[in-house]
């Protein structure tokens, strides 16, 4: 579940580290990822008190956030390497992918 909401979390984090903004276009997975994060603090009690709270949430929304935006940070050579491959070729294969990530997948 973690890192589904990574996955959703991780277009804001881009635009934020790449271009300094947040597009309307985050919208709908801000929406997915504050729906996961509730649904794990309140139903799975996978939040930091024993109560759930609002807190929580919006805690385990800042990590998972922060987490995602050291790991894009981390591999920006790899990301704009394979950025430069799909403007190139207009298309990505799961070698080109597997060539690039291959240090950590």
């Amino acid at each position: 579940m973690l890192n589904i909401l990574k996955v959703h979390l991780a277009g804001m984090a881009i635009l934020d580290l790449k271009y300094k903004e947040w597009h309307t276009n985050i919208k709908d997975d801000l929406e997915k990822s504050k729906a996961l994060a509730k649904k794990m603090v309140y139903e799975y009690s996978m939040g930091n008190t024993f109560l759930p709270n609002e807190e929580d949430v919006e805690t385990l929304l800042n990590e998972m956030y922060k987490e995602v935006k050291y790991f894009i940070k981390d591999k920006e050579e790899n990301i704009q390497n394979l950025s430069t491959i799909l403007l190139e070729k207009e298309q990505i294969h799961y070698d080109d992918i597997k060539k690039e990530c291959d240090d950590f997948l």
